[in-house]
């Protein structure tokens, strides 16, 4: 179980081996060997008892700010091993290996992208997967370093990527504001709503890294800077349309989530009110636990994110020979 708290005033104690969770007047638990991951909102409060309580069965505790950007997990020191995985993390980011998981976590992005646009509406996304197809299908050479790879792989990216908002430009209910990606801040409802979506799919894998013994702040596509989750970053590519993107747009295109849901602020940045909020969470919460059939087997979204993590780890440290993420393809 996945709890997503983001409402003012909200405190979190332990009760014997439970959660409690007060909202104003009201009480509610959750046995903690049930709960695999709180992520709490700014203005809320979490006793250390209950800290403790998380680091004894497991729990993740993680934050999201008030913009609903992910700002980091509490780390129990049970979970600050795996030298072995650290040291061969970061020994690929100065070899060839850097580079093939960089390029694989970019085409298994660009191919989501590709495979939700033709679920959604395959008629009317026709020549953005074209584009997107052939952008793909292009032989390149990104070199045997991740400074010479990065520049061109981030250019692919984004070629893509606006291809991609093409197509959801053209599925997307008129009048809801939306022209293409924009953050910090976002400026239209859609992409509050896709920002945070992405903040709670940021906790779910570094959760999975952590417990696969990898250094969150050290990518291989994104750069590495002081207090930039840079793997976090590079691993959520893998859930942003099959998880997010696909709970947003569920909401817009049922005409759940509107305008009214947002609030406009001085800078002219739109973000999620608390009903927002609670509808996005909701949804993406949903979409975590469904099930899907991931190399022959039938597992949660939510386990595919720790699949994937040690597959990761089998790369590194030579167990398997290439690093091939998964890639969603709805039936």
């Amino acid at each position: 179980m996945d709890i997503v708290l983001d409402a003012r005033g909200i405190a979190v104690r332990r009760h014997r081996q439970r959660f409690r969770v007060k909202v104003g007047e009201e009480d509610r638990e959750w046995a903690a060997d049930d709960v695999r991951q709180i992520v709490l909102g700014s203005q809320q409060m979490i006793s250390t008892d209950a800290l403790a309580l998380a680091a004894e069965t497991g729990t993740d505790i993680a934050l999201v700010d008030w913009k609903g950007d992910f700002v980091g997990r509490f780390v129990p020191s049970s979970l600050s091993g795996a030298a072995l995985v650290k040291r061969a993390q970061l020994d690929a980011a100065t070899d060839n290996r850097g580079v093939a998981i960089a390029s694989a976590l970019v085409a298994a992005k660009c191919r989501n992208q590709q495979h939700l646009l033709r679920v959604l509406d395959a008629a009317a996304t026709a020549e953005q997967r074209r584009t997107i197809s052939g952008l793909l299908d292009e032989s390149r050479d990104f070199g045997s370093t991740l400074h010479s790879a990065r520049p061109a792989l981030f250019a692919l990216e984004g070629r893509i990527g606006r291809s991609y908002m093409d197509g959801l430009k053209a599925l997307l209910p008129h009048g809801i504001g939306f022209n293409g990606r924009t953050r910090r801040p976002p400026r239209d409802i859609v992409n509050a709503a896709l920002s945070y979506g992405y903040a709670i799919a940021c906790a779910q894998a570094e959760r999975a890294l952590a417990l696969s013994g990898f250094e969150p702040s050290l990518g291989f596509l994104h750069t590495d800077r002081w207090g930039k989750p840079s793997l976090t970053l590079d691993f959520v590519e893998l859930v942003r349309q099959p998880i997010v993107d696909r709970a947003v747009l569920t909401l817009v295109r049922r005409r759940q989530l509107s305008r009214d849901h947002g609030e406009e602020h001085e800078d002219g940045g739109v973000l999620l009110g608390v009903d927002g909020r609670k509808l996005v969470a909701g949804q993406v919460l949903e979409r975590l636990n469904d099930e899907l059939v991931y190399r022959g087997e039938r597992i949660r979204w939510q386990e595919l994110l720790v699949r994937e993590a040690r597959h990761l780890v089998g790369f590194l440290l030579g167990r398997h020979a290439a690093y091939q993420p998964y890639v969603h393809r709805w039936a």
